[in-house]
């Protein structure tokens, strides 16, 4: 593929990086957060853009989620909130 041909600050790079940091997976999930496709296809057209820069796509994904942290008890780490607790009003 030959690099070079948008430039970053043309409109057509600004509009395919925001399509795709839009159109990005959903966390634990195989789908588009935007369009629900499992390929989706605007995210690989802008893609496409951003590579044309000279620029790896790569440089706006997220960074990865990691699971919420566990106790040793296997019970999440913070603790969760008590139904009908201090400051609960009561009928």
């Amino acid at each position: 593929m030959v690099t070079g041909i948008v430039r970053q600050t043309s409109a057509v790079y600004q509009l395919a990086v925001e399509q795709y940091v839009r159109h990005s997976p959903l966390a634990f999930a195989d789908r588009c957060a935007s369009c629900r496709a499992r390929t989706c296809p605007v995210r690989l057209h802008a893609a496409e853009v951003i590579r044309a820069a000279g620029v790896s796509p790569a440089t706006y994904d997220p960074p990865p989620r990691r699971p919420p942290a566990m106790h040793w008890s296997g019970q999440p780490a913070a603790p969760l909130p008590v139904i009908g607790g201090p400051g609960v009003a009561r009928k």
